[in-house]
């Protein structure tokens, strides 16, 4: 990504999607497809500028270019994989943003949804919102709710820890893996450091390679990359925590149990393997 700051001189307006073709020197294609898909910033507010005839007199414009054209991301209808008046369960792909990025708001997977919703539900009035995230190269299901009410008991169900998520998680064959395991330390990100839990359990070998479950028991980012990289091995492809490069990362979302937030029914949703194996040998799935 490379980034651009513009500020005009005192006195001087003109719309945003001049001042972008002018300055970056583009034609106009390029430039809305910049605006359009959310890489231009008010740097000032630190606000995304979405509009091409939006006024620019003042405030410092940031441009976070993307090194090639973000692409808007389209949901196949195959990877919903629940679906009710309040909630969705669907699979992301590796590679994919959970939300918007600094360089684009149409290339993740929060776009593909509201996309989908829009087309499947004209008029419904839905503003989709995600309820957790997945790091970019993990694969697995995500939870998004519909509506505000559901979104905040979603998200208070995952404070008080009455959402359990499973992840399969796979390493290169190991001498002696262990049949299970109880992980609990603390984790530091950002500068901060917090308690965080894992409990894991080995299924066996298949392939050339180690399959385990780990059930996450707090939420710390990377916690289940850092508990296998420091007590069982670094997951399968996963260079940032010592394993030799792969694609895709060794580690799946796969199921969530939870008490519905309108109808108080117990709930589990499995992710169906077909979906996780489409893109295990680095197949594009799109």
């Amino acid at each position: 990504m490379k980034r651009y700051f513009i500020k005009l001189k005192a006195g001087q307006k003109a719309s945003l999607l001049q001042v972008i073709m002018k300055y970056l020197k583009m034609e106009k294609e390029e430039a809305l497809s910049l605006i359009i898909g959310g890489s231009v910033w008010n740097a000032d507010s630190n606000q995304r500028l979405a509009d091409p005839e939006y006024l620019v007199t003042e405030e410092t414009l940031k441009v976070n270019k993307p090194l090639r054209p973000a692409r808007p991301y389209e949901l196949p209808e195959r990877y919903v994989v629940y679906e009710d008046s309040s909630l969705m369960a669907v699979f992301k792909e590796a590679g994919l943003a959970s939300h918007p990025t600094p360089y684009s708001q149409v290339e993740c997977l929060t776009y593909g949804v509201q996309n989908y919703l829009d087309k499947n539900s004209p008029g419904a009035g839905y503003r989709v919102s995600v309820i957790n995230r997945l790091d970019r190269p993990t694969r697995g299901l995500m939870l998004l709710a519909k509506n505000k009410a559901c979104e905040a008991t979603l998200h208070g169900l995952f404070r008080e820890k009455k959402i359990s998520k499973i992840y399969l998680a796979y390493t290169e064959v190991l001498e002696s893996p262990p049949l299970s395991l109880s992980i609990e330390d603390t984790l530091e990100w950002n500068g901060k450091t917090k308690r965080a839990e894992t409990r894991v359990r080995y299924l066996g070998r298949s392939s050339g390679r180690d399959y385990f479950l780990a059930f996450p028991k707090t939420g710390r980012t990377h916690q289940v990359r850092q508990h296998f990289a420091r007590y069982i091995a670094p997951l399968w492809g996963d260079s940032r925590y010592g394993a030799a490069g792969g694609d895709p990362l060794g580690l799946i979302c796969i199921s969530y149990r939870f008490f519905h937030p309108e109808t108080g029914e117990r709930i589990r949703i499995t992710l169906p393997e077909r979906l996780w194996r489409e893109g295990e040998n680095g197949d594009k799935t799109r």
